[in-house]
């Protein structure tokens, strides 16, 4: 009787092991979830001249664009997360290493709202100490979140781990000397511009 019996106790057992592997089957076969979409810029506002020694703002933008508020670090100028490539014609030029900014502030926890921008502030110096005037390109990637890092966010707020890329933005910088050589050239374009008419219906 025992015997007899043994057939059945097999049966839901050979059932369970093939629901099991259907169960696996299924599991490997679901997408992974895609990694948010963060894109980064860098910019320089626009002034009539930069000189060599100037405190030249560098603004670094993000945008979210996923569909959830996403977290990251700000370090503004300890280039762990961050880090910028400096090229002077066909010439990479050597930028600060890690934490050797002469203005280090701590990272900060910042939250990037869905489907919009924010931008930080930090300074040219605080990433590249360039040698000399000329013009320069600029590109940059930043990290929202490395994984020895651990940032205490708001709940429910997923930490953004990926890496942004920024596009190249050009910056020209003068010695000393040529910023001095072209003073009367843009002296005489703004009296130039002071000379000229108002648009009409401005005042006048």
């Amino acid at each position: 009787m025992l015997t007899q019996n043994h057939p059945r106790s097999s049966e839901p057992t050979g059932l369970v092991i093939l629901l099991w592997l259907a169960g696996g089957l299924v599991t490997v076969g679901q997408p992974a979830k895609a990694e948010p979409h963060v894109e980064a810029s860098l910019h320089v506002p626009p002034a009539e001249a930069y000189v060599l020694g100037d405190e030249v703002p560098l603004l670094w933008r993000f945008t979210n664009r996923s569909s959830d508020p996403l977290a990251m670090l700000w370090e503004g100028c300890c280039r762990l997360n961050g880090k910028l490539d400096v090229r002077a014609a066909d010439e990479s030029l050597e930028v600060l290493p890690p934490g050797a900014s002469t203005f280090h502030t701590y990272s900060k926890a910042e939250t990037l709202p869905p489907d919009q921008t924010v931008e930080f502030q930090s300074r040219l110096a605080d990433w590249v100490s360039l040698p000399r005037g000329g013009e320069f390109e600029l590109a940059g990637r930043y990290t929202g979140v490395l994984p020895i890092q651990t940032p205490q966010v708001p709940d429910g707020v997923a930490l953004w781990r990926g890496t942004a890329t920024a596009a190249p933005t050009q910056i020209q910088l003068l010695d000393v000397a040529d910023y001095l050589a072209q003073r009367p050239g843009r002296e005489q374009r703004r009296q130039l511009a002071l000379r000229l008419p108002p648009p009409a219906g401005g005042a006048p």
